[in-house]
């Protein structure tokens, strides 16, 4: 089965286009792997302007003249986490003012396949 589309290409059959398919698969794995591995910031050749930013992102070296907000006049809920993919106790919409939700979460740092 050949057939010709357009007659300054290369001939159109089944073996063609499985061909550009999966060049076209490759490509896009490539390109998508690529993307996906993470890039730390390149620090060698930091000038002056771009050093107070740096400095800024660790905040144990950044200083600020913010003063603390007054957070005491906001009401206090307790919220108990659930496993996903079930949603904690919520309302709907929201009654009320502005509330400080406060939750307990535990971590485990030991493998997840049992180590």
């Amino acid at each position: 089965m050949t057939k010709r589309i357009n007659p300054s290409l290369m001939k159109t059959s089944r073996r063609n286009v499985l061909r550009g398919s999966v060049l076209a698969g490759a490509a896009a794995m490539t390109g998508a792997a690529a993307m996906s591995s993470p890039r730390a910031p390149k620090t060698h050749g930091i000038n002056a302007a771009s050093k107070n930013l740096y400095r800024a992102a660790d905040p144990q070296a950044a200083e600020t003249n913010a003063k603390p907000a007054d957070l005491s006049g906001y009401t206090r809920v307790k919220q108990e986490l659930v496993a996903p993919p079930f949603a904690p106790d919520h309302e709907q919409v929201a009654t009320g003012g502005p509330k400080i939700v406060e939750i307990t979460m535990e971590t485990d740092i030991r493998a997840s396949d049992g180590r």
